[in-house]
C-alpha cells in the first residue's frame, strides 16, 4: 500500500498509453501514485471506485479503457501496479488478454469487478489467472484486495511468486464458489466432473460425494439438440491452450429426483497445472422460461380478444363475427369445440346459433329449458357452471345424450348477461379431463363478454334496421298521403300520381340508377304536383282554357314545390322532378327555361313519363289517346320538348309494360 499523506498536492503526470484510452480524474497528487488500470466502459463505475480508494487514502492514479485494442495497448505499456477489470465486458475475457498477463508473470495482479450476479465470466477470469473477485456491490473490499495482491507481488522478490499466486487465485476462487447462486461444476478432459460447488448442490439436489468421479452426463443427460451439439464439439476439440468462447446455450438439466429443467449453461476451456480442464456455469433458469411462457401466453390471448374486437366492429352479421369468436375460443382456450345459445325471452328455451368444433349436429338439434344441462342451470343461476368429468354424471338430459355422442369428457358454460338481462350462454367442450387456472376462467370470462357485445350490436343494428325502416315507410305513407290529397283536390289528375312512379321507376333503372337513386326518384314522382296546393281553387279548377294571367299563375307551382320541399332535409334529393319536369330540351319550359343537359337527368325521364300518362288518361276537354298516337307524338318532339335520347330509349322499351299500372 503506498503510504497516505494529507499534505497540499502537487501535479503528476498520467501515463499517455493509445489514443483510444480514456484518462480519469486524479484521486491523489503524489510523486509516486498508485497506478490503476481499469478494463470498464462505465465512467460511473470508474468514479466508484475512485471514491472507494480516496476513502482509504490511497494516491491513486486511474486510467480506463473500454475495448480489447486499448486494453492490450495499455498492458504493453507495462506501467501499472493493478489492474481492474469489469465483467460485463466478456469479450476482454479471450486467450489474448491473459495472454498478456501470463507474458508478465501475473504482473500487473488481475481483480475482477462483477455485479451482484456472478458471471461465467469470472470463473474464467480466476480460474485463468486473476487474482481476486469484488462485487460492485460490495466496493469496501477492493482495499484489502487491493491490498493483499500488492504484497503477494511484493514476496515474489525472495519466493515463487508462481506460489504466491497460486495461495491468492485459490482464496479468491473458493470464496467465489462459496457465495456463488449458479452452479459451478469442473470436469476433467474426460468430462468426470472434479468440482462441485454449494450452488451446484442446491440446484441439483447432489452432495459431491455423489458426483465427484463420475460423468458430466450425469446432470447434462445427452440430447440431439443443437446445443447439445455444440458442446460436444467444444469438448472434443479440447487443446492446451485456455479458450472461454463468451457463448451461453439453453439446454435441460436432471436433478437428483429424476426430473429435467431448464438451464443457460456456458463452457470455458482452461489449462490448469499442465492439465485441461472444462469450467462449466449453469443457472436455473425455470422461472424464467415460465415467464418468457406467460407472457407469450398473454400476448397471444391479447391477439385472440383483439381479433373479436375487430370482428364486432367490422361486421354487423352476427353470424360472420360468432365464426371469428368461436375459432379465437377454441384456439385460445385450446378446447375442442365451443358453442354460442341464445335465450328466447318469451319461451325461455335456449337454442344454439353459432358452433365450432362438433362432429355432429346433435347441438345444433338441442333445445333447453332454463335450468336444464350445464347451460340451463348457467343461464338460471347466472354463474359459471362445469362438468369436470361428463362420465360421472348422468342426468344432464338431451344435453348428455349430445355430450356422448360428441365423446366429450369436460364442459363448461357462462352465462351471456347484457344489462341485467340474460342472453343466452358461452359453452365450451373437450374430449380430455380440464384442470383450468384462474389465467384460463378470466379468458373464458372475457370470451364471454365480447360475445355479449357481439350480439348486442348485432341487435342494435337490426333494430335500428327495423326503426329505419318503419321510418321509411312512415315517410312513404305520409307522401302517398299527400298525393291522394292533391288527388281529391284535382279531379282531373285521380290516379296519376300513383301511376307515373312506378313508370318512372322502370325508366330510371333502365338507365342504370342505382336503388340508393330510385328512393328519390319515387318520391320526387309522387311530388311532382305538390306545387298545385298553392294555385287558387278557381283556376286549378277551371274547366276551360286558361288565360294568359291565370297560366302565369299555374307556372309557378313548380316554384311552390320547391319552396315547400327544400326546408325538409330528406326530401332535398326528390327536388329534381317537383322542380324541372316542366322544363323542355329547347329551353323554351317553365319555370327556369333550362336548356338540354342543365335539365336534372331524373326530371328528363320523368317529363316522358308524365307526358304519356296524361296523353293515355281522359280529360274534360279532350277523351285519351292511342299509345300510337302518344308514341308519335313522343317521337315528334323528341330535340325539342323531350331529351333526344332519353326519347328513344322510352320508345324502345315495350309500351305495354311501361304503361302497366
Amino acid at each position: 500500500m503506498r503510504p497516505k499523506s494529507r499534505e497540499s498536492p502537487s501535479p503528476s503526470a498520467t501515463p499517455t498509453v493509445h489514443g483510444m484510452i480514456h484518462h480519469a480524474e486524479k484521486v491523489h497528487n503524489m510523486d509516486t501514485p498508485l497506478r490503476v488500470l481499469m478494463i470498464s466502459d462505465s465512467e460511473e463505475d470508474a468514479a466508484l471506485v475512485i471514491d472507494e480508494l480516496q476513502r482509504a487514502s490511497f494516491n491513486a492514479a486511474l486510467t480506463r479503457v473500454d475495448d480489447l485494442e486499448a486494453t492490450s495497448a495499455a498492458l504493453t505499456a507495462k506501467v501499472w501496479d493493478v489492474v481492474l477489470a469489469d465483467s460485463a465486458l466478456a469479450h476482454l475475457y479471450g486467450s489474448a488478454t491473459f495472454a498478456l498477463l501470463e507474458q508478465e508473470m501475473l504482473e500487473p495482479p488481475l481483480i475482477v469487478l462483477s455485479g451482484t450476479e456472478v458471471p461465467p465470466e469470472v470463473t474464467a477470469a480466476l480460474t485463468g489467472g486473476a487474482r481476486d473477485y469484488i462485487p460492485k456491490g460490495n466496493l469496501s473490499r477492493l482495499t484489502p484486495a487491493i491490498e493483499s495482491a500488492l504484497r503477494e507481488t511484493k514476496e515474489r522478490g525472495g519466493t515463487d511468486g508462481t506460489e504466491v499466486a497460486r495461495r491468492g487465485n485459490e482464496t479468491s476462487f473458493a470464496y467465489l464458489l462459496d457465495i456463488a447462486a449458479d452452479a459451478i461444476v469442473s470436469t476433467d478432459r474426460d468430462l468426470r466432473i472434479v468440482l462441485f460447488n454449494k450452488g451446484a448442490e442446491r440446484i441439483f439436489g447432489y452432495h459431491p460425494k455423489e458426483v465427484l468421479g463420475t460423468s458430466l452426463e450425469l446432470l447434462l443427460p445427452p440430447r440431439d439438440t443443437d446445443a447439445d451439439n455444440h458442446l460436444k464439439q467444444l469438448f472434443a476439440s479440447s487443446s492446451e491452450t485456455p479458450r472461454q468462447t463468451g457463448e451461453r446455450w439453453e439446454m435441460l438439466a436432471r436433478r437428483k429426483d429424476g426430473s429435467q429443467f431448464p438451464v443457460e449453461t456456458s463452457i470455458s476451456q482452461l489449462a490448469q497445472d499442465g492439465q485441461t480442464v472444462f469450467v462449466c456455469i449453469l443457472r436455473e433458469v425455470t422461472e424464467r422460461k415460465l415467464s418468457e411462457e406467460r407472457i407469450q401466453r398473454q400476448v397471444r390471448h391479447l391477439s385472440a380478444l383483439r381479433s373479436v374486437d375487430a370482428a364486432i366492429t367490422s361486421s354487423f352479421d352476427l353470424r360472420v363475427t360468432l365464426s371469428v369468436l368461436l375459432d379465437q375460443v377454441t384456439t385460445a382456450l385450446r378446447v375442442d369445440a365451443a358453442a354460442v345459445l341464445q335465450l328466447d325471452p318469451f319461451s325461455q328455451i335456449l337454442g344454439c346459433i353459432a358452433g365450432r368444433g362438433f362432429r355432429t349436429d346433435a347441438l345444433v338439434r338441442t333445445t333447453l329449458r332454463i335450468g336444464e344441462g350445464p347451460p340451463g342451470r348457467a343461464a338460471r343461476d347466472r354463474r359459471v357452471v362445469h362438468l369436470p368429468d361428463v362420465a360421472r354424471r348422468t342426468d344432464q338430459g338431451g344435453h348428455g345424450r349430445m355430450l356422448v355422442e360428441e365423446a366429450f369428457v369436460a364442459c363448461y358454460a357462462t352465462p351471456l348477461i347484457a344489462k341485467g338481462q340474460v342472453r343466452g350462454v358461452l359453452e365450451v367442450f373437450h374430449r380430455a379431463l380440464l384442470d383450468p387456472d384462474e389465467e384460463w376462467l378470466n379468458l373464458f370470462d372475457a370470451f364471454a363478454q365480447q360475445t355479449v357485445i357481439a350480439m348486442d350490436a348485432a341487435g342494435l343494428f337490426e333494430d335500428l334496421q327495423r326503426a329505419n325502416a318503419e321510418l321509411a315507410l312512415a315517410y312513404d305513407t305520409t307522401l302517398e298521403g299527400w298525393a291522394r290529397a292533391l288527388e281529391l283536390r284535382d279531379i282531373e289528375t285521380e290516379g296519376h300520381s300513383r301511376r307515373v312512379p312506378a313508370m318512372t321507376l322502370r325508366l330510371a333503372r333502365a338507365v342504370g340508377m342505382s336503388e340508393a337513386e330510385l328512393v328519390h326518384v319515387r318520391r320526387g314522382a309522387l311530388l311532382h304536383d305538390i306545387g298545385k296546393m298553392g294555385i287558387p281553387d278557381f283556376i286549378l279548377l277551371k274547366p276551360g282554357p286558361l288565360t294568359t294571367e291565370e297560366q302565369a299563375i299555374m307556372s309557378r307551382h313548380p316554384v311552390y314545390a320547391y319552396e315547400m320541399l327544400l326546408p325538409v332535409d330528406y326530401l332535398r334529393p326528390a327536388l329534381d322532378i317537383p322542380y324541372c319536369h316542366h322544363e323542355k330540351w329547347d329551353g323554351t319550359g317553365y319555370p327556369r327555361r333550362l336548356k338540354g343537359e342543365q335539365i336534372p337527368l331524373t326530371a328528363r325521364l320523368f317529363t316522358i313519363v308524365d307526358v304519356w300518362d296524361a296523353l293515355r288518361s281522359d280529360r274534360p276537354y279532350r277523351p285519351a289517346w292511342s299509345e300510337d298516337e302518344v308514341r308519335e307524338y313522343i317521337r315528334s318532339m323528341a330535340g325539342s320538348h323531350f331529351d333526344p335520347e332519353v326519347a328513344e330509349l322510352f320508345l324502345r322499351t315495350e309500351m305495354h309494360e311501361l304503361g302497366q299500372n
